[in-house]
This record gives structure tokens, C-alpha cells and sequence, in this order.
């Protein structure tokens, strides 16, 4: 073997050698698959919680409307249901 390709190959060993650094390398390889997978749960929740409440102020207007409160308030019905609506899907 000529010096060169002995010097390559000794390049390369130490290479495959070295140690320093694999942890930052396996971080980069997991970080960004983990953040996906983390906003994406929170991401998820928040439109579960979103839905939930969406849910349970359509379920509140309507239970109005069916116990006749909404219609003997004398008002706006359109306007008044979606009031309602809104007023109820605060947190």
C-alpha cells in the first residue's frame, strides 16, 4: 500500500474511533421527531378542549330554548343565540 492510502486508512479508523460528539448527534436525531410528537398532543388537547366546550355551550343554548327561557327573554333570537353561544365557551 502506498503511504496515502495507509494514511486514509488511518484517518478513517481514528474516525470510527472518536467518541466525542455522539451525543449531540443522537439529540439532533431524536429532537425533531419528539417536538413533533409533543406539539402535536398538545395540539390535539387543545382541540378536544375546544370541541368539549363547543359542545356543552350549544347544549346549554339549546336546553334554553327547549325549557322556553330563551323564547320569553323578548329578544333577538339569531342574534341572542349566538351571544350565548360565545358568552359560554370562555374558559
Amino acid at each position: 500500500m502506498s503511504r496515502r492510502a495507509i494514511a486514509f486508512k488511518n484517518l478513517l479508523l481514528r474516525f470510527a474511533a472518536a467518541r466525542r460528539g455522539t451525543t449531540a448527534i443522537e439529540f439532533a436525531i431524536i429532537a425533531l421527531p419528539f417536538c413533533v410528537m409533543l406539539f402535536g398532543i398538545i395540539e390535539l388537547g387543545m382541540v378536544f378542549l375546544v370541541s368539549v366546550t363547543l359542545q356543552n355551550a350549544t347544549d346549554n343554548a339549546a336546553r334554553q330554548i327547549r325549557t322556553g327561557q330563551f323564547q320569553t327573554s323578548g329578544s333577538n333570537a339569531k342574534g341572542d343565540f349566538k351571544t350565548q353561544v360565545c358568552n359560554r365557551m370562555a374558559w
